[in-house]
């Protein structure tokens, strides 16, 4: 049997192999062929399976025998020359066939996965920002913890303000018949916070309590549900007004916040802003990460098949259209809220197929040039992390895990190859 490979462009190989005469009479290729084919064939005075390879073969159909020892040794070529060349396929092969004259030829293409070569990964330049809290961002938060402890109190006379709760019965029409999910009761609503139709809440300021109003508006052009641009009108009555009350800022406050080492206004801010200040050296280390890694791939040179894009493509849009769904809304719909053609989404979902496996081809190379690997032992000892961390026992945490140890591993890899780049290039503020 004669074989050669070829590497051709795009992660795609080619496998020719040649059966010549003596391999399709070869003894030990006879007799497997006729013990597979065996195991389907009843001879009398023998179990199924069990008769001599000469009344088998007396029995099998010459071209079945034929066919089968030739499968047999392309599958053997296929499978030395995988281990021979360290192939890694993709996908299942595709088998052609050249030749059935003198000599059975067939060709295997097989697609690989993705390729990286690597450019520069070492001794590359990224700076940190800086970060600095300003008052007006402690302000801010300061501002924020003292709304979440709004409380409200009942309006019994005045009117609806900007601010205020309005509890609501409300009734849409379209060309003045009802449409689905227009109407709601006992609805509450925070006058100002814009989460209706645009003009909606602003026609409400100034009814009264158990006033009667209506309201005209116009849906936005991308709303969904056939309703884009068209004129409604809501029929409302208003129940029921509430005023938020913010409460003082002053150390009473600090200290019902409950946050350990705060009694002040004054320890209550400095606590926010140590806050600001670690979320923002965070979000610049992640920053400065995500550079180095974007100009580490930049570096690299991906080779990829189409059919593997496409793949990763179409699984990215799948994914996308199950978490809409599972938030109540079509893939249909989504397009028409947004104004978004659905050329342009696959276009952005093959973009973000092509970086991300590139980026998670390059770390896996630096991987493999560099030697980097996670042993039992450190998988053993995230596990554990894992399980103190949740107090549960380690047993019970490698029983959740145990069908995704290999991801696992995997995501404990590239952490190592992320943290070899930071100690490798120049990360200076």
């Amino acid at each position: 049997m004669k074989t050669n490979y070829e590497k051709l462009e795009n992660a795609t190989s080619k496998l020719n192999i040649v059966i010549e005469d003596s391999d399709m009479t070869d003894k030990e290729e006879l007799n497997k062929a006729l013990e597979q084919l065996g195991k389907n064939i009843t001879i009398p005075g023998f179990r199924k399976g069990k008769a001599p390879a000469n009344m088998v073969q007396s029995k099998v159909n010459p071209v079945e025998l034929v066919e089968r020892i030739r499968t047999n040794l392309i599958n053997k070529a296929y499978r030395e020359a995988i281990e021979k060349y360290n192939i890694r396929p993709a996908f299942q092969p595709s088998l052609k066939v050249l030749n059935e004259e003198k000599e059975f030829e067939v060709e295997i293409e097989i697609i690989t996965y993705p390729e990286v070569t690597l450019g520069a990964y070492k001794d590359i330049e990224v700076k940190k920002d800086a970060v600095e809290v300003t008052d007006k961002e402690v302000d801010d938060k300061v501002q924020e913890l003292l709304n979440r402890s709004a409380e409200y109190e009942i309006v019994e006379d005045g009117i609806l303000e900007k601010g205020n709760i309005a509890i609501i019965d409300f009734e849409g029409f379209v060309d003045g018949v009802p449409f689905e999910g227009g109407s709601a009761t006992n609805y509450s609503l925070e006058i100002g916070s814009n989460t209706f139709i645009p003009g909606f809440e602003d026609q409400l300021i100034g009814m009264k309590k158990e006033e009667d109003g209506e309201v005209n508006v116009t849906f936005p052009e991308n709303y969904g549900g056939g309703l884009a641009n068209k004129a409604a009108v809501f029929k409302v009555k208003l129940h029921e007004i509430k005023r938020k009350v913010i409460p003082e800022l002053n150390d009473e406050f600090a200290k019902e916040a409950d946050i350990e080492g705060v009694n002040t206004v004054a320890d209550l801010r400095k606590h926010l802003e140590n806050d600001l200040l670690e979320t923002k050296k965070r979000n610049a280390e992640n920053k400065q990460q995500n550079e180095l890694i974007e100009k580490v791939c930049a570096n690299a040179t991906l080779e990829i098949n189409d059919k593997y894009v496409e793949r990763d493509t179409e699984a990215l849009l799948q994914d996308f259209k199950l978490r809409l769904q599972q938030q109540g809304l079509s893939y249909e719909d989504y397009l028409k809220m947004t104004g978004t053609k659905e050329e342009d989404l696959n276009k952005q979902a093959r973009e973000e197929s092509l970086r991300s496996t590139k980026q998670y081809f390059t770390l896996n190379k630096i991987a493999e040039v560099e030697n980097i690997t996670v042993s039992d032992e450190d998988l053993e000892a995230e596990l554990q992390k894992m399980a103190d961390a949740n107090k549960l026992p380690l047993e019970k945490v490698k029983e959740y895990l145990k069908n995704r140890l290999d991801s696992f591993r995997t995501d404990l890899r590239i952490n190592k190859v992320l943290e070899f780049l930071k100690q490798n290039n120049k990360l200076d503020a």
